[in-house]
């Protein structure tokens, strides 16, 4: 486990707050965007959560076995200010079993732990949402509303949004047996970019930049074939099929060789 989660303690807009600081990551960002009121700092450069012993012990849970969480220099600093932090909000007596039967469902299916966690966090966030309403009563409007109201409200990207549409997808089906109409689920228009593309010569400088063999050859073989991070890291010399010029990767994304 390479990753890394630095804990701070950050009084930002005159409230203290958990400042958490990694490298960029995808699936880290993800992650911690299923807190309730996460925010992006642009002036301290990381993201920020509610600061309180629960949301530390959640945030222990959210990123086991993904992250390792550095805490060992959360101190408040002399100009922090002592301040009760605010509730968190529950998960209500119905949800934990039906959360847990949804997380047992999808390890069962050998789900990556990735999307486990992903998906859980997700239905926690909407869950907690509507703490006080049955799951059995939640329909299309209450997701609408959670969209309008939370997702929008607080301006978390679209690709969390979809990612929220789709945990409650699955559950909804599932655990409550019951299809949602989907259509009437408000997703966002997929942003449409055009890629940044680098001359022949960039990409020659950059592969040749490296000094350690070792180094050339990663970089080359991610720009040749394609490669994630993780393929590239599991490769062994038998995967290699010089005869044929294949190369095998085995067990990428979706358990797929």
């Amino acid at each position: 486990m390479n990753r890394r989660v630095v804990v701070k303690a950050l009084f930002h807009n005159n409230v203290n707050r958990l400042g958490l600081y990694f490298p960029p990551d995808q699936e880290l960002m993800a992650l911690v965007k299923t807190f309730p009121d996460a925010r992006w700092s642009q002036t301290n450069r990381c993201w920020h959560i509610e600061h309180s012993s629960e949301v530390l012990e959640n945030l222990l849970t959210v990123f086991k076995g993904i992250a390792f969480i550095d805490y060992r220099g959360l101190s408040f600093s002399p100009e922090v200010r002592a301040k009760k932090s605010k509730p968190v909000m529950a998960l209500s007596e119905e949800a934990v079993p039906k959360l847990e039967q949804f997380t047992k469902y999808m390890r069962s299916k050998r789900f990556a732990e990735s999307t486990i966690k992903t998906y859980a966090g997700s239905m926690r966030v909407f869950l907690n949402f509507y703490c006080d309403k049955a799951i059995a009563e939640i329909d299309n409007q209450d997701i609408v509303r959670f969209n309008n109201e939370y997702v929008l409200a607080k301006r978390l990207s679209s690709s969390f949004q979809n990612q929220i549409v789709n945990a409650i997808k699955k559950f909804f089906l599932i655990v409550e047996n019951r299809r949602m109409d989907i259509e009437a689920i408000h997703r966002p228009r997929k942003e449409r970019k055009l890629p940044s593309v680098i001359s022949k010569e960039e990409v020659k400088a950059i592969l040749e930049a490296p000094r350690n063999i070792k180094h050339k050859v990663m970089l080359s073989l991610i720009y040749a074939c394609g490669l994630r991070r993780s393929e590239l890291i599991n490769l062994k010399p038998l995967d290699i099929d010089s005869k044929r010029k294949l190369l095998i990767i085995r067990q990428s994304k979706g358990n797929k060789d």
